[in-house]
């Protein structure tokens, strides 16, 4: 399977509604968050980079420097699909690791064939779907990607869903459950 952006280009159309955050508020943002590994160096950053081909958006690199491999400081957080009307556990956010359940381009070479150019996983839900960022192109933005079929609406054609127009939107988008 594929993740087909046929009915997510369509909701693209939203990211000219991006919200700014100031440094601060950014901060307390992703201050909500626990590491579980070593922090990375800007040379560790980069090669991760240069292995998947894609270059980061600075506030997701910001975030990998602050953080590496991270989880929710609070057990559970969720983001709403909007088109579903239905929310999505948020699992880990994936970076520099050793282990292959934490390493972001151990999961992105898996499945380098199924994902769009300029595009990388960067996170995991706990029901199994992934979390992509598209960095470049009419796409860009945050999308949950239903590659196990948790929601009885996904399909073959369609099982991907737009949540975000910038990593930080994303993170501004996550609430404790």
């Amino acid at each position: 399977l594929s993740i087909n952006l046929t009915k997510a280009s369509s909701i693209c159309l939203v990211i000219g509604h991006l919200q700014s955050f100031d440094a601060t508020s950014q901060d307390t943002i992703m201050s909500t968050f626990s590491s579980i590994e070593t922090i990375i160096s800007e040379p560790q950053l980069m090669e991760m980079e240069k292995k998947l081909q894609v270059s980061f958006p600075k506030d997701y690199k910001n975030f990998l420097l602050k953080h590496n491999v991270a989880t929710p400081e609070e057990q559970y957080m969720s983001i709403l699909i909007e088109e579903l009307n239905e929310p999505v556990l948020f699992g880990v956010m994936l970076g520099f690791s050793d282990n292959e359940n934490f390493c972001l381009v151990d999961w992105n070479l898996e499945y380098r064939d199924e994902l769009p150019e300029h595009s990388l996983i960067f996170a995991t839900e706990y029901g199994g779907g992934l979390f992509v960022m598209i960095v470049e192109g009419e796409d860009q933005g945050i999308y949950f990607w239903d590659h196990s079929f948790i929601f009885e609406q996904s399909s073959e054609d369609s099982n991907v869903y737009f949540l975000a127009a910038s990593f930080t939107d994303f993170i501004s988008k996550l609430s404790i459950v």
